[in-house]
């Protein structure tokens, strides 16, 4: 378990945040963690993590959405980076610098690291009604599954961002 990973555990479990750890090997990208987490039958939604950034103030926010779902390019002026449109690469590395994690790791929990506040997050209104949400805890070694009720009425309130969409 890397640092980052220790330290989220350990905030939730000082906050009594409910969750379930779940350990596993390391994975290289989002659909192999996908294959993990089918093969452990673990009844979980793992959602997909858009990266938004609106330049006028240099802020960045993660969309928790279903894979299925289309997302516009820009939004109310924010800027989609994983975009075709997008060249991103610089500021996606800024944002796993912010949230200490890899890139297929982004993940709402990372906002423990965002001293500076530079990360928002939101989700969307399909993955509120999941049962259980499988979140990375910034390695690719181990799962947070947390109910989507939790994450937003315990933990969402804790790191102080606000949900910007629905």
């Amino acid at each position: 378990m890397n640092a980052q990973a220790l330290e989220i555990y350990s905030y939730l479990m000082r906050e009594e945040i409910q969750f379930i750890r779940y350990c596993h090997t390391g994975y290289r990208d989002d659909l192999e963690w996908e294959n993990i987490m089918k093969k452990s039958k673990q009844e979980v939604t793992i959602p997909c993590v858009a990266v938004y950034h609106r330049k006028k103030d240099d802020i960045f926010f993660l969309y928790l959405h279903c894979k299925e779902k289309q997302l516009p390019v820009t939004l109310d002026g924010w800027q989609l980076l994983q975009s075709e449109k997008s060249n991103a690469e610089a500021a996606l590395k800024r944002v796993t610098h912010i949230l200490q994690c890899d890139l297929h790791t982004i993940s709402p929990l990372g906002l423990l690291f965002d001293r500076t506040k530079q990360c928002l997050f939101a989700i969307d209104s399909a993955i509120e009604t999941e049962k259980m949400l499988c979140l990375s805890p910034c390695s690719n070694q181990s799962s947070v599954l947390i109910k989507p009720e939790i994450l937003l009425k315990k933990f969402q309130p804790i790191v102080e961002r606000k949900i910007l969409v629905k």
